[in-house]
């Protein structure tokens, strides 16, 4: 797919990497990342970032790995692939599905400190509504173009949640209700995170009225 003077545009490349090569390098990392200590494992896997490095810079082939891994802010893949594995056990233990072992992959989660084990993670904890069903009607983006929902019947709710430069913030609109409610959330809450703030405040102003 590349050459010396030819071949997929760098841009490209480095996405393909990050976007596609490096998720398959690293899945399933929460099970096998004591392999990294292996010296030719932790070679055989680095030499894959390494020449995708080399072939998005052009470098020369005598380049240090760490200095491409600086020029494209690349993090080292034993690191990255040691974070992924922590990630998922923070992930599992904040379910209640973690085991903490002093002893092989079960000792990822000692290497964290406390204070970041503390903190607030982008997960929902899935919860069952048994009093009813409702039944929810998205409206498609040729129906945003319309003044009149009316045709959907019951009640029609605006969420929005964003992320820009500025902050993160949420809102709710409710023609029926007159009801306009605009929220500010940490700089460090995701996209994803205000969303689902937006919506858990729509159905509790939903259920006071």
């Amino acid at each position: 797919m590349l050459g010396n003077r030819w071949g997929l545009k760098p841009r490209i490349l480095h996405w393909m990497y990050t976007a596609i090569v490096r998720p398959i390098i690293s899945y399933g990392a929460l099970v096998w990342w004591p392999a990294l200590t292996k010296d030719y494992i932790d070679k055989k896997i680095g030499g894959i970032q390494r020449s995708t490095a080399a072939s998005v810079t052009g470098a020369m082939r005598s380049c240090p790995k760490d200095v491409l891994n600086v020029l494209l802010d690349l993090l080292p893949i034993d690191i990255f692939i040691e974070n992924s594995a922590a990630n998922s056990a923070i992930r599992l233990r904040a379910l209640g599905l973690w085991k903490e072992r002093p002893f092989g992959h079960g000792s990822i989660i000692h290497a964290i400190p406390s204070e970041i084990k503390a903190l607030p993670i982008d997960y929902i904890l899935s919860k069952t509504w048994v009093h009813h069903k409702p039944r929810t009607k998205f409206a498609s983006r040729s129906d945003w173009n319309q003044e009149d929902f009316g045709y959907l019947q019951g009640l029609t709710v605006f969420t929005d949640g964003s992320k820009m430069e500025c902050g993160v913030g949420a809102g709710v609109f409710i023609e029926q209700y007159n009801l306009k409610l605009s929220f500010r959330l940490p700089d460090y809450a995701g996209v994803f995170q205000a969303e689902t703030f937006a919506i858990k405040e729509a159905v509790s102003s939903v259920a006071n009225f």
